[in-house]
């Protein structure tokens, strides 16, 4: 059975103030379920949460690397002339 976990425990588990998580769950953003005036949080999803969004963010720095670096190449290439050495 998996482990259920109340705000507090659920807030450490994930490094997050409480108050951060439940506007989380309030807002529908991470996998809660509200019993009453209680969040409560199951383990195993908050898990695959983390490494859902974990993968979509690399994938997301992945697919912005080539515009990041033409930016980078762009304020090299602009220092250096600033410097005079073009």
């Amino acid at each position: 059975m998996d482990e259920i976990m109340t705000t507090a425990i659920a807030a450490d588990f994930l490094h997050l103030k409480p108050a951060a998580l439940l506007k989380l769950a309030n807002a529908g953003e991470i996998p809660a379920t509200k019993i009453g005036d209680d969040w409560r949080f199951v383990k195993s999803q908050l898990i695959t949460f983390m490494a859902t969004k974990a993968s979509a963010e690399q994938n997301i720095r992945k697919s912005m690397q080539p515009e990041l670096t033409q930016q980078q190449t762009e304020k090299t290439r602009q220092r250096q002339t600033a410097r005079g050495k073009n």
